[in-house]
């Protein structure tokens, strides 16, 4: 969560962009759609034709898919349709991606449909203050996920 307020602080969202290119966030995204990609060829799962980004501060999940296309598509795979979801307003102004949904990963007020996406990505759950904020955004990725869809909840390097 946010108990201070700095994501929604635009000189807090500036500096934590400029910081961002040194930060494992970025590796670990990449690293998350490859093992994504190589579990559908394995046959694992089926590759996802829509997801949502729960938390997505400046579009990180819908930039690593974007500089991985030609690895996705030499796969004969098609990159997702990506949605950023995110309570703050300067975070996704940040983001390149045109599908933004200003919203609460915990469904407060969700503007999201029932059973919309293949693929909940809830790496940012981590941040969330309580069980209950747990317990909240853990039911609305089961209200929007679609029949078979999966969510990927956390990425730790430990």
């Amino acid at each position: 969560r946010d108990p201070i307020g700095c994501w929604k602080d635009p000189k807090f969202v500036e500096l934590y962009m400029k910081t961002l290119p040194n930060l494992s966030v970025p590796v670990v995204h990449r690293a998350k759609v490859v093992d994504l990609t190589w579990r559908a060829l394995e046959g694992n799962i089926k590759y996802p034709k829509t997801i949502i980004s729960e938390g997505s501060g400046p579009s990180l999940l819908y930039n690593t898919y974007e500089a991985l296309r030609p690895f996705i598509e030499y796969f004969d795979l098609k990159v997702p349709v990506i949605f950023d979801r995110d309570i703050s307003k300067p975070m996704l102004k940040e983001g390149n991606n045109p599908n933004q949904i200003l919203g609460d990963m915990t469904g407060k007020k969700s503007k999201v449909s029932t059973k919309s996406f293949q693929m909940v990505d809830n790496a940012s759950i981590a941040l969330l203050k309580n069980p209950k904020e747990v317990k909240d955004t853990l039911l609305e990725s089961h209200r929007i996920l679609k029949n078979e869809g999966f969510t990927k909840n956390l990425t730790f390097c430990v």
